[in-house]
């Protein structure tokens, strides 16, 4: 089966990719000696001179009957290429032997003699271009045999074409590494409060316990959406805690887990995003803290579903290496659960959920209130007349 993205790469070509990687690994530390491989350095000054080589490689040697290679069949792709072929048509660039010399593609062939150039002329300490292409030697015949479809080149050709895509794609990966790195480092600074309002962090201020939403709404929290931009404003006063809106939608897990790990490995000691969520681990644990957030317009849940939020908010901290919480969140945890902890708060939310939550529920109290209070006075009056008497 083939399959293909904008970048072009076909499901045989990344398996023959992740093949020679893995090979690459196992036999770089057997192939790199000190004696050097007369055959691959010709190969590579040969390499190195020829800006046109990904369009020779299009053409077959001389000697087909021993240069060329069938393999495969291909009625499986050709049925299912059928359904959708632009699905399976690679729109910027072709990784792989499937469609090279395409000349829809040939615009960005030069991108890829471009890194080629560029990862050569690097400065390496045991991965260099001659072990490259002696791995290549080595391990084509295994390569090969990852594609399905029939593919003919030679020998040599081969080579080529799997050294400039293996060094293209390794170089582009570095590439989108460096960059991946620096949008998250944006992603987090923008969702930071500006340098001089950050709190402060004191070692060992830990953070073992706060109640949920759902107990201390219980408690008579009220729970209102933040007006402030910033996404870890939170503030609780006169009983009132106060959360800026947070929208969960699908990639929403994806790129909080990718900062957490950024700020693991770049902020362990400034992990106020880490802070956050940590907080809203504790605040959410069942569906009913999460409808609870969602009437309140505090939660706007894309997911579509109560209970995955709270999954999701459950498992993000899971193994996160965690030694503090700033003070402002570690003040206001504290303030929270003293608050939950007063008992009149408690009696007068009670109260209201059992004997106020309903119009019918007001209605019976209010009457059983007037009886009671029609009793007493009848009691009080029939004591005051023995008195008398």
């Amino acid at each position: 089966m083939e399959e293909s993205s904008s970048a072009g790469i076909h499901q045989d070509d990344a398996n023959a990719f992740l093949l020679f990687m893995n090979k690459l690994r196992l036999t770089m530390p057997t192939i790199s000696t000190n004696k050097p491989d007369v055959e691959a350095n010709a190969f590579i000054i040969n390499v190195k001179e020829n800006a046109e080589i990904q369009r020779e490689a299009n053409a077959p040697s001389g000697n087909e009957s021993q240069n060329r290679e069938a393999i495969g069949n291909e009625d499986q792709d050709r049925a299912l290429c059928k359904q959708n072929e632009k699905a399976y048509t690679p729109q910027v660039i072709s990784i792989g032997p499937l469609l090279h010399g395409d000349k829809r593609l040939e615009t960005n062939e030069n991108l890829k003699v471009k890194h080629f150039k560029r990862f050569v002329h690097k400065p390496k300490d045991t991965l260099n271009v001659e072990d490259l292409v002696s791995t290549i030697r080595i391990w084509k015949g295994d390569v090969r045999c990852c594609y399905a479809k029939t593919i003919q080149f030679s020998s040599n050709d081969i080579v080529k074409m799997i050294l400039v895509n293996v060094t293209f794609i390794i170089e582009f990966f570095m590439i989108l590494e460096n960059a991946t790195w620096r949008a998250l480092d944006l992603l987090r600074t923008f969702s930071l409060p500006q340098p001089h309002q950050l709190p402060e962090r004191i070692e060992d201020n830990q953070l073992t316990h706060l109640y949920s939403v759902s107990q201390l709404y219980e408690a008579g929290v009220k729970f209102k959406v933040s007006s402030s931009k910033c996404l870890l404003d939170l503030k609780f006063t006169k009983g009132v805690l106060e959360i800026p809106c947070l929208t969960l939608v699908k990639p929403t897990e994806s790129i909080v887990r990718n900062i957490l790990a950024f700020e693991q490995c770049h902020y362990p000691d400034d992990a106020y995003i880490t802070d956050y969520f940590h907080v809203l681990d504790f605040l959410i644990d069942t569906t009913k803290d999460v409808d609870l957030l969602v009437r309140k317009r505090i939660l706007h849940n894309r997911l579509g579903d109560s209970n995955a939020v709270a999954t999701l908010v459950n498992s993000l901290c899971v193994d996160l290496l965690y030694s503090n919480v700033n003070s402002n969140y570690l003040r206001l945890c504290q303030d929270l659960n003293a608050f939950y902890l007063t008992s009149r708060h408690t009696w007068k939310t009670t109260f209201k959920c059992d004997y106020c939550s309903t119009p019918w529920r007001i209605a019976s109290t209010t009457t059983a209130v007037i009886l009671l209070g029609f009793t007493l006075l009848q009691t009080l009056c029939f004591v005051i007349s023995l008195l008398k008497n």
